[in-house]
């Protein structure tokens, strides 16, 4: 169970936060590199980039591209990561935003026809909530009660 104190003590890595493992300063000049993918040891003797995840590998990169200001295109390869950068723009900003209040209208939009076909109500009995899903109110297939 958690507990409460005054303050957050130091970290104990001595900062905030975890060191770069991977500096991409270098790489966002706008043309395409290619970052390849290996075990920890290859990693290790220098013979390829990464050894985590495509997926992780790439979102680390848009991670860093967008605090130092470019949008980062990446693309999985064959053998790992192509990615290319741009100037995050006012442009790219305000297309982001129509897509994210174009997202969020959709997610509502679904969340108000849902709410006709399921609705929650809680027993008197136990107070637990109980998922009406079927027309003529069963609470489920069988009338097994189970221990959660």
């Amino acid at each position: 169970m958690p507990y409460t104190i005054e303050a957050l003590p130091k970290a104990k890595r001595g900062g905030t936060g975890r060191k770069k493992v991977y500096d991409f300063t270098n790489y966002f000049d706008g043309n395409v590199h290619v970052f390849t993918r290996g075990s920890k040891e290859e990693v290790k003797a220098g013979d390829k980039d990464y050894s985590s995840k495509d997926i992780s590998f790439s979102q680390l990169i848009r991670t860093a591209a967008e605090s130092a200001g470019y949008v980062a295109t990446v693309i999985t390869v064959e053998d790992g990561v192509a990615m290319q950068v741009e100037p995050l723009t006012d442009e790219i900003r305000q297309a982001r935003a129509e897509r994210a209040a174009k997202r969020k209208a959709t997610m509502e939009a679904n969340a108000e026809s849902n709410g006709d076909e399921a609705v929650a109500t809680a027993t008197e009995d136990d107070e637990s909530l109980v998922l009406d899903t079927e027309e003529d109110g069963a609470e489920g297939e069988d009338d097994e009660d189970e221990d959660w």
